[in-house]
């Protein structure tokens, strides 16, 4: 404690008083005096000592009296008892009441009483210093704990959104497996008529992990085939991720398909997960598995074989569980043979084929295709009336040979529903188009007509398509969106069938030759 504190002397006797002021004063004290209890304690209130030096044998109030009042008001200030005339019992008394130490007066030795002094304001400066302390800590006990109960109410509270969206989810996957119910399993459109024999292979690969390819012409429902599968197996609760090779750009193919690193490369601004680790475990859909560039095909192989990923600019491998299922339209056993399809990789996704037919080969699902597509589109495009098919146009859609298949069958029911505005539905377009003399047609010399080859009945479909489309093929209403194919599929038909597009074209609707 400094020797600046303030010491209270209460004493009745003014000759006392002043000698223990010179000596207080001599060693540094401030001193205030009172000369019986109840001024004392008045002075207490007025100037708030440091340390109090009390007599016993007062008039008005007594000393033992005094302290009994001053632990009424505060417990920490100290008070030494300085008193000739009490006994052992007073003594005892007093530190009973609080006093603090007891000194015999008068004093004579001023050493011994400046070390109790010093000794007894320094007790206090350390009871108040924890008294403060603890009081801190107190404070900030209450604090954290308040902290603590705000952040275990933001806790629940975040707690019970995410039971509530994983409750959404779930009954948001149950409505979306309801509904893929309809393009899987036993309620695929054919199942029981053209595509009986695919759904028996499905019914066989659906429950394992081995990988499938699924093998067939643009529009033949592979990825109808591919939902079947994955929604069928025990994997249904998990992710399908489908991913279109051919749509990707070969400069971003590697973060699409395996993610990326922040600061990866210019743009990446944050962590992304790629096709593969969002499909763990579940099924990704590789489509048009053909359209793989060379170096994404060495990669995919590498994931197959060791079934983790890396991301671009990581240096972690990420452990994927997932089930593989490749779609194309090309033949990649051709593509292997002329180097253009690594026949390692072709091994790994070839385990368990599937073919399936094109819409020409089970023309006994088209009846139930067309009404399935009618009731469907209907819906969607919110008819009020009931489609109804003209006499004859089953069997127009019967003898034609659906290039585009399924989805070339689903775009031509939704364009007759839309130009029909509630007459019946007789599909004219699909009429057969007059033979020019550049064709060479085989002669059915029993009939007396020309059959056309499959190639001039393409080109010429195909033609006519441009016709309608005003000679775009890209975008809404454009021959590729009529005939339900992908544009870059159109115009590799085009190119193999020696139609001009383009600046190529010239006159855009002129037959087209044929190259043989």
């Amino acid at each position: 404690m400094s020797q600046s504190a303030k010491v209270l002397i209460v004493d009745d006797e003014e000759l006392i008083r002043l000698n223990l002021r010179m000596l207080l004063e001599d060693l540094g004290y401030c001193v205030v005096e009172a000369a019986d209890g109840r001024e004392g304690l008045d002075v207490f209130d007025r100037e708030g000592p440091d340390l109090i030096l009390a007599d016993l044998r007062m008039p008005v109030m007594d000393g033992l009296s005094m302290i009994a009042r001053l632990r009424e008001k505060s417990t920490e200030t100290p008070v030494i008892v300085v008193s000739g005339t009490g006994t052992v019992g007073d003594a005892i008394d007093s530190i009973r009441l609080g006093a603090w130490d007891y000194v015999i007066k008068p004093v004579e030795d001023a050493k011994a009483f400046e070390v109790v002094i010093e000794r007894t304001l320094e007790k206090a400066r350390l009871m108040k210093e924890n008294r403060l302390y603890r009081e801190h800590l107190e404070e900030l006990v209450r604090e954290r704990t308040e902290e603590l109960r705000k952040a275990n109410d933001e806790l629940e509270l975040r707690h019970q959104e995410v039971s509530r969206l994983k409750d959404m989810l779930a009954d948001d996957n149950r409505y979306l497996y309801n509904e893929l119910r309809s393009v899987s399993g036993d309620e695929i459109i054919g199942s029981d008529f053209g595509l009986k024999a695919v759904m028996r292979m499905v019914q066989q690969v659906a429950p394992l992990d081995s990988p499938v390819l699924l093998q067939g012409e643009t529009g033949t429902g592979k990825e109808v085939i591919a939902n079947a599968i994955h929604y069928s197996s025990p994997r249904k609760e998990g992710p399908f991720i489908k991913v279109n090779c051919g749509a990707i750009p070969d400069t971003l193919l590697d973060s699409e398909l395996f993610g990326h690193e922040k600061g990866a490369f210019t743009g990446a601004i944050s962590q992304k997960r790629g096709r593969f680790e969002r499909a763990n475990k579940g099924t990704i859909f590789l489509d048009e598995i053909g359209e793989l560039p060379a170096q994404a095909q060495v990669r995919l192989l590498r994931v197959l074989q060791e079934k983790e990923i890396e991301r671009v600019g990581g240096t972690i491998s990420i452990p994927v569980d997932i089930r593989v299922i490749s779609a194309t339209n090309r033949n990649l056993q051709e593509m292997v043979n002329s180097g253009r399809f690594r026949e390692d990789l072709w091994f790994r996704l070839n385990v368990f084929p599937i073919m399936i037919p094109p819409l020409r080969q089970r023309r006994e699902d088209i009846s139930a295709l067309v009404h399935h597509f009618m009731e469907r589109k209907s819906k969607e495009l919110k008819l009020t009336g009931r489609p109804v098919l003209a006499p004859g146009a089953l069997d127009r859609l019967m003898a034609y040979d659906w290039p585009g298949n399924v989805r070339e069958l689903e775009n031509l029911i939704e364009r007759s529903l839309i130009q029909s505005r509630g007459d019946m539905l007789s599909f004219e377009t699909l009429s057969a188009m007059p033979v020019s003399g550049d064709h060479v047609g085989v002669r059915d010399s029993g009939r007396n007509r020309t059959v056309l080859s499959l190639e001039e009945i393409n080109a010429q479909h195909i033609s006519k398509a441009l016709e309608m489309a005003g000679g775009k093929i890209n975008g809404p209403g454009g021959a590729a969106q009529i005939l339900g194919l992908h544009p870059n599929t159109l115009r590799s038909r085009m190119i193999k069938l020696g139609i001009p597009y383009g600046r190529k074209s010239g006159s855009l609707f002129r037959e087209p030759k044929i190259r043989r």
